[in-house]
Parts: C-alpha cells; sequence; structure tokens
C-alpha cells in the first residue's frame, strides 16, 4: 500500500469513529446541560426554555377583583394591602373561608397605616 493512500484510510476511519462517537449534543459532565448543536463546526449552546413569569393580580379601574382559582381571602387581602375584615366588610361576605372561583369582590382602599 503506498503512503498516501494510508494516510487517507486513517482518515476515513477517524472519520467514521468520529461519526459514531453517540454524541447527542448534551454534556454528560453537566446533568443541567442545554442540547446543542453544530453550526459551521461551532457548537451553539440552545437557549434554555424559561417559565412565562405570573403576573400579580390587579383590580379592575373599579377596584373589583374576580377570585382565581387556589385564591384566599387572606391572600387576596396581602396583594392589595388591604385587612381580611376590610374584605368581608365591603363585600358582605358571611363565611370569609368560604370564597368561589369567578366571584366578583370590591377591593376597598387600602388602609392607611397610623404612625
Amino acid at each position: 500500500m503506498r503512503k498516501g493512500s494510508a494516510v487517507v484510510m486513517v482518515a476515513i476511519v477517524v472519520l467514521v469513529f468520529a461519526g459514531c462517537s453517540g454524541d447527542d449534543g448534551m454534556d454528560a459532565d453537566r446533568p443541567d446541560a442545554t442540547p446543542t448543536s453544530e453550526v459551521a463546526g461551532v457548537n451553539v449552546e440552545q437557549p434554555t426554555p424559561t417559565a412565562t413569569p405570573q403576573l400579580l393580580p390587579t383590580p379592575t379601574p373599579t377596584g373589583r377583583y374576580t377570585v382565581q382559582a387556589g385564591d384566599t381571602l387572606s391572600g387576596i387581602a396581602r396583594t392589595f394591602d388591604v385587612s381580611v375584615d376590610e374584605l368581608v366588610a365591603a363585600n358582605d361576605i358571611d363565611n370569609p373561608n368560604n370564597i368561589s372561583v369567578g366571584q366578583e369582590l370590591q377591593i376597598p382602599t387600602p388602609a392607611s397605616s397610623g404612625g
């Protein structure tokens, strides 16, 4: 075999084994690694998807709030800087532990902090 053809054969073998490495684009040393893709011979890290930020509930311009799943009267009171008692009074609520999804609540003006 000639020297030139031996070099070509070695190059082919190296390329074949490089293509069979099983690299899935993940860094095995980093379990939190993001997949990469190769662009023009350069690995480019793909952006990690982020969660959609949760917006804080806000009363409508008329000072009303619609109860959402998971809401509690105390949580709503904290969000709008009013007391549970103020919410109960403003909405004629008989049982503060019993509010319903979809229920419209009047949000009173936050109490002024004394002193």
